[in-house]
């Protein structure tokens, strides 16, 4: 079989997920009486943020 025979297999590529993807938009939403929070490690110039 030669390089350029196109294999039973191969499909037409799908679309991008960035193109398709969707979020629902609770799951964006702040929790309720949520607050951001910097927490410090060992090292006093990387502060990691939490909620």
């Amino acid at each position: 079989m030669s390089q350029n025979s196109v294999s039973a297999n191969n499909k037409k590529p799908s679309p991008n997920l960035s193109e398709s993807a969707q979020v629902d938009q609770q799951s964006v939403q702040p929790f309720t009486r949520s607050q951001k929070v910097y927490v410090q490690g060992s090292r006093p110039d990387i502060r990691v943020p939490m909620r």
